[in-house]
């Protein structure tokens, strides 16, 4: 895939990617999810620095108690090959 004038600039930049999901049913209550992710940033479109290959794996089991409610846990793992995301201690205002 390609943008043109991304961010406002005039240059056409790149950036490939794939995404699946497999939903399996262990019993009529229970269902388990995996979902994979890989993006590869040529230009820095997404990530802002060009070069990034960036992976994502989420596990999900989930309950589902009727029609109308479904309660989740969910396990998530990202994965970059240069610094995409830093880590930085959430504030919260206080009244």
């Amino acid at each position: 895939m390609s943008q043109e004038n991304a961010a406002g600039g005039t240059t056409k930049q790149k950036f490939s990617g794939v995404a699946g999901y497999v939903t399996y049913m262990f019993a009529p209550k229970f269902r388990g999810v995996i979902r994979a992710e890989s993006l590869d940033d040529k230009d820095g479109l997404r990530f802002g620095t060009a070069g990034i290959k960036y992976k994502e794996v989420t596990l999900t089991g989930a309950f589902l108690a009727s029609d109308s409610f479904e309660a989740r846990v969910e396990g998530r793992r990202d994965q970059a090959t240069n610094t995409a995301f830093t880590t930085t201690p959430v504030s919260r205002a206080r009244p």
